[in-house]
C-alpha cells in the first residue's frame, strides 16, 4: 500500500483549472508510483465528505477499503448503484512509459484526453448533479484484478442491464470480487495538495 502526496498549487476552483497542465503533473506522479500495473482509479473530493480532514478521510478509507464508509449516506447515483450492485465508480488505467486510461483515450471523446479529461469531468460534470464543480483531493488506486465490472453498460446516458462479460479495462462501474476484503484491493492513495 502506497500513500503519497503531490502539491498542486495551480489546482484551484477559483477559475477553470488548466486541465492539461495539472493532468500531466498527476500522470507523471502516477508513473513514478504505480507503473506497470493495471489499476482502477477513483477520484474523491473532500466536498463530498463534509467535516472530514484529509487525514480523517484517509483513515476511514484504509479501514473500509473505500470512501463508502457510511451506509446511510447516499451518493449522487445511489438508485443505480443499488440496482446494479455498484460499489465503486472508477476508471481503469495503466502507466507503461506513458499514461493510458481507456475511458479517456477514445477518439470519439470530446474534450481533454487522459487525466486532463478526468479532471475536466470532475469540474464540469459535477455541476450536473451537485451544481458546483469538484476538486479532486484524493485519488484511490485499486488492483483491477480484485474488481469485476458491474453487469451493466451505458446507452444514451442510461444504464442497461447486460449478461455479457465486460472487460474491466472498459468499465467505469465496479464491484469488489471479495466484498469482505475490500482493503486488500486498495493498493494506493495519492493526496492532491494545494
Amino acid at each position: 500500500m502506497k500513500i503519497t502526496h503531490l502539491a498542486l498549487p495551480a489546482y484551484s476552483l477559483e477559475k477553470e483549472p488548466d486541465f492539461q497542465l495539472i493532468g500531466s503533473q498527476i500522470e507523471a506522479k502516477i508513473g513514478e508510483e504505480f507503473s506497470n500495473q493495471y489499476l482502477a482509479m477513483r477520484g474523491i473530493s473532500l466536498k463530498d465528505h463534509p467535516g472530514k480532514s484529509p487525514k480523517e478521510l484517509e483513515s476511514l478509507i484504509l479501514k473500509y477499503g473505500t470512501d463508502r464508509y457510511d451506509p446511510n449516506r447516499k451518493g449522487v447515483q445511489h438508485e443505480i448503484d443499488e440496482e446494479y450492485g455498484i460499489e465503486l465508480h472508477a476508471v481503469s488505467l495503466r502507466y507503461d512509459q506513458e499514461f493510458f486510461c481507456h475511458h479517456y483515450q477514445h477518439k470519439y471523446r470530446e474534450g481533454h484526453k487522459g487525466l486532463a479529461g478526468f479532471l475536466e469531468d470532475f469540474y464540469h460534470g459535477a455541476k450536473i448533479g451537485r451544481k458546483d464543480p469538484l476538486r479532486i483531493d484524493l485519488l484511490l488506486f485499486y488492483d483491477l484484478n480484485k474488481l469485476e465490472a458491474a453487469p451493466m453498460r451505458w446507452s444514451n446516458g442510461w444504464p442497461v442491464k447486460t449478461h455479457r462479460y465486460i472487460n474491466p479495462i472498459h468499465a467505469t462501474d465496479f464491484r469488489f470480487k471479495d466484498t469482505d476484503r475490500k482493503q486488500e484491493a486498495l493498493v494506493g492513495l495519492l493526496h492532491l495538495g494545494k
